[in-house]
């Protein structure tokens, strides 16, 4: 298992950016409900419509947002994945199947002291005790988040749209409770 030469020198071009992740990850992975659209603003069915508030006039009304350029956020926001594929990907990821152990626990180790981040993965203590680990991600309107046991035998990915100005992360936080507290 390699990465791209160009990822090694820290100058990667989007294609051998595109190739590598294809390579590496989406095709290995049979992640077939996952795109790198680049900057077509076209979301892949299937896919629920995003809608953000705007005050034209003052008045708040809802937008619709689904059609964008998902560049605008860099690789972050330009890969999208079905709830599917984030679980596959979580999976593979805490089972060693995409990195090493040595790797995986550097993962875990939070970058600032008491933090729940570490390199690229999140953590969280449910209410039950059982810490699970995966990440979120959004995009203007879309948010995603998807955890799973450090063992891979429970998953819970949640992909919402919202067009509220609140943080929803409490409400996830209740859900994964529920996901993996067997209530």
């Amino acid at each position: 298992m390699r990465w791209p030469r160009c990822w090694r020198q820290r100058g990667c071009p989007r294609s051998g950016y595109l190739s590598g992740i294809g390579q590496r990850i989406i095709g290995p992975l049979r992640l077939g409900g996952t795109s790198v659209p680049g900057t077509s603003p076209r979301i892949p069915p299937p896919r629920p419509r995003a809608y953000l508030p705007v005050e034209p006039g003052g008045t708040a009304r809802p937008t619709d947002y689904t059609e964008m350029n998902p560049s605008l956020f860099g690789a972050a926001g330009e890969m999208i994945s079905t709830t599917r594929d984030l679980n596959r990907f979580v999976a593979a990821l805490l089972d060693g199947t995409l990195i090493p152990s040595h790797l995986l626990d550097k993962m875990k180790k939070p970058g600032v002291a008491g933090a729940t981040y570490g390199l690229g993965l999140d953590w969280y203590d449910t209410t039950c005790g059982i810490r699970v680990y995966g990440n979120d991600g959004d995009a203007l309107a879309y948010q995603a988040w998807s955890y799973s046991t450090a063992d891979g035998r429970r998953q819970a990915t949640v992909g919402l749209t919202s067009s509220r100005p609140a943080d929803p992360a409490g409400t996830v936080h209740v859900l994964l409770d529920d996901a993996f507290c067997d209530r």
